[in-house]
């Protein structure tokens, strides 16, 4: 590990690809020691795994919601999904962070 370290780490690089894996190596470093920018990281990385991973967290579509009946009374509203339901708004919301309709 240690060889691979300096190697990165070495002053005169002997080839760009060495230089760049350097500098982004260093930059990492340099980030990873900020508590803050650590924290965005891992918010941004939910964020972007759940757009990834919508379609099987929330399979239902957004736009089958009947809102005609979203002001029925209970008992006459149809049994099953309700369109103004959490699922129903994370349906949404998932399906606008894909970027479909």
């Amino acid at each position: 590990m240690s060889t691979t370290r300096n190697w990165l780490l070495d002053e005169s690089p002997t080839s760009k690809l060495q230089a760049s894996l350097g500098n982004s190596y260093r930059m990492a470093r340099a980030l990873m020691r900020n508590p803050l920018a650590v924290v965005g990281a891992v918010i941004l990385l939910v964020l972007v795994l759940a757009a990834i991973f919508a379609p099987w967290i929330a399979p239902q579509t957004p736009l089958g919601q009947d809102l005609g009946a979203r002001l029925l009374p209970p008992p006459q509203r149809r049994i099953g999904w309700a369109p103004t339901s959490s699922a129903a708004i994370f349906s949404a919301a998932s399906s606008m962070a894909r970027g479909s309709p």
